[in-house]
């Protein structure tokens, strides 16, 4: 990977906290209960075990999606992740970057919908099928495909990370 300029992820924003700590709670409350009734039922074990793998699973899975960082670099946009690997969006395939809102009737087809992120595919009519990776939906950056699939991001400094993109976008012409 060439060197390049590394963009902090917007921290999430209060909906994401909320949706993520509600998710928290509710899971927890799930599992108290179904260990109180292990208690009663030795042959209900198994499903707190199975419960517990579940619940870690969802919860490891989303997390494993989180932005950690966006490198810029002369060639790409890289989406660094968590725990699975990066995205790479090539430069060479964008027609632009700028600063966004989200359409009011954004539909998620496939993905997350706010356990620590919003992730993965959607559509709307403004900006037809699009992938999001971002925690706050407040600071949104449209990274808008030539020759791939649109992808919607969230830096902590939009407006420098659109201007950095610009440049080199307006260099590869």
């Amino acid at each position: 990977m060439s060197e390049g300029l590394l963009f902090a992820p917007a921290p999430p924003s209060r909906l994401v906290r909320v949706m993520t700590w509600s998710s928290v709670i509710a899971l927890v409350g799930g599992l108290v209960a179904v260990q109180v009734a292990a208690v009663h039922d030795p042959r209900a074990w198994w499903t707190l075990a199975l419960v517990v793998g579940i619940v870690g699973g969802t919860f490891a899975g989303c997390w494993a999606y989180v932005p950690k960082g966006y490198l810029l670099t002369d060639e790409a946009v890289v989406i660094l992740r968590q725990w699975v690997k990066p995205v790479v969006i090539p430069l060479a395939a964008l027609r632009d970057a700028r600063p966004i809102s989200l359409p009011q009737r954004a539909v998620r087809l496939c993905g997350n919908g706010g356990l620590f992120m919003f992730a993965g595919l959607f559509s709307s009519k403004e900006l037809g099928r699009f992938y999001m990776s971002a925690r706050d939906l407040k600071r949104l950056v449209l990274l808008e495909g030539e020759t791939i699939r649109s992808w919607v991001i969230a830096p902590e400094e939009v407006e420098r990370f659109v201007e950095e993109v610009g440049q080199r976008l307006r260099r590869g012409q």
